[in-house]
């Protein structure tokens, strides 16, 4: 027995002085043009007995595991020019590169086609002119135009239609999707959508007001991805490596009670590693995950949650899960509320999008242009990203935030609908433009991008990578990601999208049918919706994001007088014409309001359920089961804010509000 213990101590000890001794190269990428990190550039170090491959994570930074011995490492990013170190010595143990300066390049790329094989998922790029770097970072074979055109055809951009299969994906799996149960909402079903049916497909006809959308909120369900049960969606997380299952909410809260807006969040496992960082939103929240990337998760860790503000440190020792309730922190500081409102649209141009490119264009021009009628207390930058894919005549178009609405207005007008060839594109080439390289704010109260497409990312391991990543940058940056899914999207690309958008505090939108344009939209996998105006609906979305107490004043607020409607999405409705219409709104009390902590709800009838959320939606209390009469709440651990109490009685649903004035 004592041989047998000190082999297991020599082996410990001999694996701790292999760790210790491990060699490897390490260091930081860093945007030449704004300083910050860049992430999604791949590195590689080769000498000629040993190769590794990474990439640089959210905060820029890479590793690699090599041999000690002369390695060349070349930083390849997007489609801008290599940079290289040419022998570079690497010594045993720890070898760090200092920063290193990356200017991207997103012009567009001429003459350049991607060469695909059935069986190898590996993608490389052949130039008509010199040999060009792919988008893998793997140099491309000199050809001659003559091979190009005799060798490796493009499939022409209709291929994006029925029973298109590539990389895995197919595009049509949705034709036999099931109705919802319910879609009545804003916009009943017996509304006259004929008259935009008859839209011309001339130009000339178009207009905005007419494209039709629905929202689904993963952050309103009782249980985070109920949804994900449904044989629609559920096999499709192993593909995109996306697994969002333990979430953490922090809210954090001012000395005056005032939401704490724009701080960043970081969630600590138990080896004191970082796995996810987020920043607080316009109610004061952040969403931190667990294990997000990892199929196999380690529900057994104790997280602890830090936070950072004006160079303070707090500290959550033991993190809550969501289910378990909302991690609150007091801040100690007062309100401090930036202007600064970052909108960025990012929009899929290629070829299968032309049957709604130009309502989408229309629709935008008219956002654009009640958005600064809308918020005039608020700095509004508006910015604009178009893009294909890598083997069009351009990958990615942008043009930068802007406070001059028209800049983007004009920018969007020039765009038109081209290329494509297979179902995916460059999504995550569009992501990492549209995250890396426009210039956000360094400070603000919601910066979102809107990701307009009908198809997926490609589905190759350094896609997925990067995706990750940018993901991860996203919500560290507090950049929310709303996807808006257009005819075409496939349930794999649903999975996806709504993944990233919970990922990032965002939401899922997608085009619905009602309007009559564009070809057939898929119905998202949840039980109902509502059916809205898509300008309208991304006018709510934003004016959710942007709500925020004033600093000043005991009963301000910004934006709040149009709001009523922001919660009718996920429940069934009760029409006015109904019998039971007024019986059912009725039922609830609340009183005093506005409130400065705790408040009564009266009931007139037995509640089967109840919960309150803040203004962007989110669950913050539940209740079940509670009999006729009256009943003390309180919200004295919240910030001042609007807040909506939901209940359900007789199978409807009815609502009330309150505001917290501490």
């Amino acid at each position: 027995m004592r041989f047998y213990g000190l082999m297991i101590l020599m082996a410990f000890l001999f694996q701790s002085a292999t760790s210790t001794d491990a060699t490897f190269i390490s260091g930081k990428v860093i945007n030449k043009l704004n300083g910050k990190p860049l992430t999604g550039v791949q590195v590689i170090a080769s000498s000629k007995e040993h190769s590794d491959t990474a990439l640089s994570n959210r905060n820029g930074s890479f590793r690699l595991d090599v041999e000690p011995g002369e390695y060349q490492i070349r930083f390849t990013y997007f489609f801008s020019n290599d940079s290289t170190i040419d022998k570079f010595t690497v010594s045993k143990g720890s070898n760090n590169l200092n920063d290193v300066e990356i200017e991207p390049n997103t012009m567009s790329l001429q003459g350049v086609r991607i060469m695909r094989s059935k069986s190898d998922t590996s993608r490389k790029i052949i130039s008509v002119d010199d040999a060009h770097r792919s988008v893998d970072g793997s140099m491309a074979m000199k050809i001659s135009e003559r091979e190009l055109e005799g060798t490796y055809p493009l499939a022409p951009a209709s291929s994006k239609g029925e029973g298109a299969d590539i990389d895995g994906l197919s595009r049509r799996e949705d034709a036999s999707s099931p109705a919802p149960k319910e879609s009545i909402g804003l916009l009943s079903k017996e509304s006259a959508f004929d008259t935009k049916a008859s839209v011309g497909a001339g130009k000339n006809n178009v207009k905005a007001g007419t494209l039709t959308s629905g929202e689904v909120n993963d952050f309103r369900k009782w249980e985070m991805w109920n949804d994900i049960s449904a044989d629609q969606l559920k096999d499709y997380k192993g593909q995109w490596k996306f697994n969002l299952k333990e979430r953490y909410t922090v809210q954090l809260v001012t000395i005056d009670n005032k939401p704490v807006v724009d701080c960043i969040a970081n969630l600590i496992n138990a080896n004191g590693e970082e796995v996810w960082s987020g920043r607080s939103d316009n109610t004061g929240k952040i969403e931190l995950w667990a294990d997000i990337y990892n199929e196999a998760q380690t529900a057994d860790y104790n997280y602890s949650i830090e936070v950072n503000s004006k160079d303070r440190k707090y500290q959550i020792k033991q993190a809550k899960k969501f289910r378990e309730g909302i991690n609150i922190l007091r801040i100690e500081e007062y309100c401090d509320l930036p202007d600064n409102v970052d909108i960025v649209f990012t929009v899929d141009a290629t070829g299968s999008m032309g049957d709604e490119i130009n309502y989408l264009k229309a629709e935008l021009t008219d956002i654009i242009s009640k958005l600064k009628e809308k918020h005039k207390e608020k700095k509004i930058n508006l910015g604009t990203v178009f893009y294909r894919d890598d083997t069009d005549d351009y990958t990615v178009k942008k043009s930068d935030l802007n406070s001059d609405i028209s800049v983007t207005s004009n920018f969007i007008a020039e765009q038109v609908a081209g290329g494509g060839g297979d179902f995916p594109e460059a999504v995550d080439l569009a992501l990492m433009t549209s995250i890396n390289e426009i210039s956000w704010s360094p400070k603000a109260i919601t910066r979102i991008i809107f990701l307009i497409l009908d198809a997926p990312p490609h589905t190759n391991p350094l896609v997925l990578e990067r995706l990750q990543e940018i993901t991860a940058k996203a919500a560290l940056s507090g950049i929310r990601i709303v996807p808006v899914a257009c005819s075409g999207v496939d349930k794999s690309t649903e999975y996806i999208l709504r993944s990233v958008a919970l990922a990032t505090n965002g939401t899922y939108v997608f085009l619905t049918d009602h309007s009559g344009v564009g070809d057939k939209h898929i119905e998202p996998t949840t039980d109902k919706y509502d059916v809205e105006l898509m300008n309208s609906l991304f006018l709510r979305l934003i004016d959710q994001f942007t709500i925020v107490p004033e600093c000043s004043g005991d009963t301000q607020f910004a934006r709040t007088g149009d709001n009523n409607n922001i919660f009718n999405q996920d429940e069934k409705h009760l029409s006015e014409s109904s019998p039971d219409y007024k019986d059912i709104f009725e039922s609830a009390k609340c009183y005093p309001n506005p409130t400065e902590s705790d408040f009564t709800i009266e009931l007139i009838h037995d509640v089967d359920e109840m919960y309150i959320t803040d203004i962007a939606g989110k669950l913050i209390i539940k209740m079940e089961r509670l009999s006729e009469g009256k009943h003390s709440m309180s919200l004295n651990d919240y910030p001042t804010g609007i807040y909506f109490i939901k209940f359900r009685i007789k199978e409807h649903w009815g609502s009330t509000k309150i505001m917290l004035i501490h």
